[in-house]
């Protein structure tokens, strides 16, 4: 989008029954669906209805193979490194449990790291012996780049980092991670859940070997679908936890050959309406221009930090000042459309966010137990913290709108 800037975005927004009657807020949990990738999942519920389900996977050949096009023209990957998978945790999973890990072999995380993936290091601690590192915190939440590297060992073997948390919308400095990583020979693990779709990522200036997504969020793709990239240099050192004879095939002496590409971290049967619901999503993604969309929703984030501001809440962002000394691309690319609310302790977030929802506004609290390593580093007293999800659709009157109804409901709460 290159011209008429405001309109474009305008025009999308119009697409959006969601923004028609309430101001949608929660691209972060699962954002609408594009009105054709709504029509091509439909076209193919409807040939499956008629076909049934192996023709009509027959006939739609061309837009499966297009899954793997376009999602590798938008992390600049290549299509046989990307595979399909029903949400971004299982392409998560698929990649941690295939590593090549044994006791005493070390893996760095950080205290942002989504709660479903700490529980799965957590439980190879303690079924194989690895050990867990956790890397350094700068006091805006970040990772502190500076200091990681005196967490690397000779047993060091993987970095797992996610982009943006789903709690806090700071971005890690990923970019710095991945030459750290790449400069010990170490495997990069990023999990780019909430950032792909808000954020332009290319895979090979990040440097990271594996990166994971789901499709609900701000790709704006069908729930029950996400994606896998592994870099083909890592490729062979990977044995999947589980494989069937998609991942994998016979060989004439009885034994078994493991997909040369990622396939093998694929299953046989899948939602081939999802599949084609996010391959339409992302093909819409990359006309719009990952660029253009980041630009929008950094400047939405800057927006809401600005104007969320009150006597008894203001956002976890604005008081995030870092003493972080790496270099950053801008200074505008700590911010993502991730926007937390920090609240008095005497109010009661699921209240507020109940209220909220009665007046037309849809947005998330994210539970401790979701977040817990975050809540107790920054110490928060209550059981949730209201999250808001901005995309490239919302307006700066969505955000003045629930800057309203928080300044009503807060005194009264």
């Amino acid at each position: 989008m290159h011209s008429g800037k405001q309109d474009n975005w305008l025009s999308l927004r119009e697409d959006i029954p969601a923004c028609t009657n309430s101001v949608y807020l929660n691209s972060a949990g699962a954002s609408p669906t594009h009105s054709a990738t709504h029509h091509v999942m439909v076209a193919h519920l409807q040939l499956e209805r008629e076909l049934g389900g192996y023709q009509a996977a027959i006939k739609a050949m061309p837009a499966i193979e297009a899954f793997y096009t376009n999602i590798g023209t938008l992390i600049n990957a290549q299509p046989h490194e990307i595979s399909y998978c029903e949400n971004a945790t299982r392409a998560w999973q698929m990649a941690f449990y295939a590593l090549n890990l044994t006791k005493g072999d070390r893996v760095i995380t950080h205290i942002s790291e989504y709660s479903s993936n700490l529980i799965a290091m957590q439980h190879r601690a303690e079924r194989d012996g690895i050990i867990i590192d956790m890397a350094p915190s700068l006091t805006d939440g970040t990772i502190d780049t500076a200091n990681l590297e005196q967490l690397i060992t000779p047993r060091t073997k993987v970095i797992a980092i996610t982009h943006i948390a789903m709690h806090l919308g700071m971005v890690n400095p990923v970019n710095n991670i991945g030459e750290i990583a790449n400069r010990h020979n170490l495997i990069f693990m990023l999990d780019a859940c909430q950032s792909l779709g808000q954020r332009v990522i290319n895979v090979e200036n990040i440097g990271c070997h594996i990166l994971t997504a789901t499709g609900r969020k701000f790709l704006r793709g069908p729930r029950g679908t996400g994606l896998l990239y592994v870099n083909a240099s890592i490729l062979p050192t990977l044995q999947p936890a589980f494989i069937d004879n998609l991942s994998a095939t016979w060989q004439a002496d009885g034994s078994f050959c493991l997909s040369q590409t990622n396939t093998r971290f694929e299953s046989w049967e899948r939602n081939i309406s999802g599949m084609l619901g996010l391959a339409k999503a992302v093909e819409i993604l990359n006309q719009i221009g990952p660029h253009g969309a980041q630009a929008r929703v950094s400047e939405l984030a800057s927006y809401a930090v600005t104007s969320l501001t009150g006597s008894r809440f203001t956002t976890f962002e604005s008081t995030c000042e870092s003493t972080d000394k790496t270099p950053r691309e801008t200074a505008s690319d700590k911010l993502s459309g991730i926007i937390t609310l920090k609240l008095e302790h005497t109010v009661n977030p699921f209240d507020i966010a109940q209220q909220l929802e009665q007046q037309g506004v849809h947005l998330s609290v994210i539970k401790r137990q979701q977040a817990f390593p975050y809540f107790r580093f920054r110490h928060v007293e209550q059981e949730g913290i209201i999250r808001i999800g901005l995309h490239y659709f919302n307006t700066h009157a969505d955000i003045d709108f629930l800057n309203t109804q928080l300044q009503a409901i807060a005194p009264n709460t």
